[in-house]
C-alpha cells in the first residue's frame, strides 16, 4: 500500500465533497488532518481502512 500523498488527499477531499460533505466545514486542511490522524492509506484514490 502506498501512503497517502498530497495528491491523494486532494482526491479524498473531492470525493467526500461529492458525497455531500459541506465544504464550509470539510475543508482541505480538515481532510488532511483526518488522513494524518487515522494514518489512512490511499490506493488509486480509494481510502483503505
Amino acid at each position: 500500500f502506498e501512503e497517502y500523498s498530497k495528491d491523494n488527499v486532494h482526491v479524498f477531499y473531492k470525493d467526500q465533497v461529492l458525497k455531500g460533505a459541506d465544504p464550509a466545514t470539510f475543508t482541505y486542511d480538515y481532510a488532511s488532518s483526518i488522513a494524518s490522524d487515522r494514518k489512512l492509506k490511499f490506493k488509486d484514490g480509494e481510502v483503505i481502512k
